[in-house]
């Protein structure tokens, strides 16, 4: 009789554990095909079900974090703790999970639990002193370190402090049970409104994404920070609107496979933090923040996030002119921009960019944020990056855009050119050769020079015919000297003896000699400019410099045209004057009565110490650096 009682019971595991398995097959495939409800449903019911182990509860609990479930994961934990109060691995859950769902009251009487049921863990003495720390109790520390005292534990000093990751635990332990962690992720990283992509790889090693027509959702995220798939976005909405700005820095493809070299790669290394460290610099300079992240593959993404949508028009704009102070060295490094595009249609998706956090299909590397030190890229969690990047304001982007001095857009939003800005509006910005007019307005309708421009943007190369090209054509122009000197400044492989010295006189190169040189230029087919009316026989691209000279009036009333733009530019100056110093009564008006309400005169910042002075009984701001 107890043999057939013991062969019943070992048959009703059997059964409990196949039914567990057939769950676990039901649940992946529900889960891979996003089928959210019904996977939710089942681990529910699985959850209920009579017989299920404490492991195969704390898997249903892993679930439910990955469905974006937390109070009833929550609620399976507590389960499996009833049954097995010391089960280490559900504490340990429980406290990952009470802590991402910022429960810090039951996180902290956790830790007092388990203190109490073991004094001996010296781990969760550690945790509960960095907790009491992160909440400013002062006294709930010294607490843990006389408990810990007693109980002969010591907590060493690098557990009383809140460490960096390490880059192994950044890389293998994405938080993709963290609910706000998601909903910061989608909130951040917005690109087109019905699509976004998933990378794939073929059998023979090639790669690429696959437009998926469906809005990116949080069970899309967690799937992707899993590394179950690997997600894109594309960068620009239906509006031609983004979000953020993105600078693609990668090795140059012909030296990809020198990676494998040690020397090279720790050569190469020291080359990304100094570039780097360069944007970090750059960036404070303008008082603004980025986040930094190794993208898996050959190279590091420079990220720009933004409170509000802004133009893709505005958005190239400021890319192009940050991306222009950057200089990157001796090393083969290729400088990308994102947006690429600054109009999309229903039809047009335009460029994509990997999102963050996920598993690169080619290499198997997962994508990960790091610090730029001077000395060191250090690996950042997802969770921390993400929750603390200071967003870009309107204020901050207006003060950006200002201080580069670009006129980046007219009010369609267009990128601004000698053709839609119309000749009065042209204003050359203060130290900017390539916001020359003559320059833009021959740029405009000579492809050759677009295209050579383009090229210098792209891979930050030119070839010799290109730059002789550029040389004996722009250095014909009264500032062509700074025009051709800014240019050649922006490719990798500038030499001393390339950078003019005075203004070129003689003849510019011919189109004929130009299109000799440049045969295999992607322009060149579009280089069929029709000078016949101006009966020159000898065709050049200065030509279309007396278009220029029409529309402006120059000649007869040069001096006229440039005081009347003088003045434009003057008006405009005084306009903006007047808007700043209205804004700059407002926020002084804010700060005395916020001093007034906290009952202070001065306030120490990062700047120096601001103060109210009375001066001929008038209330003032000083700083006092």
């Amino acid at each position: 009789m107890l043999n057939k009682v013991i062969r019943l019971e070992n048959a009703l595991d059997n059964a409990v554990s196949d039914e567990f398995h057939a769950y676990r097959v039901k649940f992946n495939k529900l889960f891979l095909s996003e089928e959210v409800a019904t996977a939710y449903a089942s681990t529910l019911q699985m959850m209920d079900a009579k017989g299920t182990l404490p492991h195969e509860k704390l898997e249903l609990a892993r679930n439910l974090m990955i469905l974006g479930y937390p109070e009833e994961a929550l609620q399976c934990l507590n389960l499996v703790l009833v049954e097995e109060p010391q089960n280490i691995v559900a504490i340990e859950a429980k406290l990952q999970l009470l802590k991402n769902m910022d429960l810090q009251d039951q996180y902290s009487e956790l830790l007092l639990e388990c203190i109490k049921i073991d004094p001996s863990k010296d781990h969760f003495y550690g945790l509960l002193y960095k907790q009491y720390q992160q909440l400013g109790d002062i006294d709930g520390m010294q607490r843990v370190l006389q408990e810990a005292e007693l109980n002969n534990i010591p907590i060493r000093e690098r557990d009383m402090k809140t460490s960096a990751p390490t880059q192994i635990e950044t890389l293998e332990n994405p938080s993709y049970e963290d609910p706000l962690l998601v909903e910061r992720f989608l909130t951040l990283f917005q690109g087109r409104e019905n699509y976004h992509a998933r990378q794939w790889v073929s059998d023979k090693g090639k790669a690429g994404y696959a437009p998926v027509s469906e809005p990116i959702n949080p069970t899309h995220i967690r799937g992707h920070l899993m590394g179950l798939y690997t997600l894109g976005v594309y960068q620009l909405n239906l509006s031609n609107r983004v979000k953020w700005i993105v600078f693609d820095l990668d090795v140059a493809k012909e030296y990809i496979t020198d990676l494998n070299d040690p020397q090279f790669k720790c050569w190469i290394e020291g080359g990304f933090r100094n570039v780097l460290l360069a944007f970090r610099k750059l960036l404070e300079v303008y008082h603004i923040s980025a986040l930094y992240e190794f993208s898996g593959f050959k190279g590091y993404h420079v990220w720009l996030l933004f409170e509000d949508e802004i133009s893709a028009g505005l958005a190239q704009g400021i890319a192009r002119k940050l991306a222009a102070q950057i200089d990157l060295g001796s090393y083969p490094f290729c400088l990308e921009i994102f947006p690429k595009q600054t109009r999309i249609s229903q039809a047009n998706f335009g460029n994509l960019v990997k999102l963050p956090g996920g598993v690169h299909k080619l290499t198997g590397l997962r994508s990960y944020f790091v610090e730029a030190l001077e000395d060191n890229l250090l690996p950042r969690s997802i969770s921390d990056a993400v929750k603390s990047v200071p967003l870009i304001s309107a204020e901050q982007l207006m003060n950006l855009v200002h201080s580069l001095q670009p006129d980046f857009s007219t009010k369609d939003g267009q990128p601004l050119t000698v053709q839609n800005a119309g000749t009065q509006n042209l204003e050359v910005a203060a130290g900017d050769p390539l916001s020359d007019p003559q320059w833009l307005w021959m740029k405009e309708r000579c492809s050759i020079l677009r295209g050579i421009c383009e090229t210098i943007e792209v891979s930050r190369e030119l070839s010799n015919n290109q730059k002789k090209v550029i040389t004996y054509t722009v250095g014909m122009l009264p500032q062509g000297v700074a025009i051709v000197n800014a240019l050649l400044r922006k490719c990798k492989t500038l030499q001393a003896s390339d950078l003019l010295k005075s203004q070129l006189k003689g003849n510019p190169m011919s189109c004929n000699k130009i299109r000799a040189h440049l045969t295999n230029e992607a322009n060149l087919e579009l280089c069929n400019c029709d000078f016949s009316a101006l009966n020159s026989g000898y065709d050049t691209p200065l030509l279309h410099l007396s278009d220029y000279m029409q529309s402006c009036g120059i000649g007869t009333a040069e001096h006229e045209q440039i005081l009347r733009d003088t003045i434009h530019g003057y008006l405009e100056l005084r306009k903006k004057n007047r808007d700043y110093q209205t804004q700059l009564k407002r926020t002084e008006t804010k700060i005395f009565s916020l001093f007034e309400e906290i009952g202070v005169s001065e306030f120490k910042t990062s700047f120096g110490i601001l103060k109210i002075i009375i001066d001929n009984k008038q209330k003032r701001l000083i700083l006092e650096m």
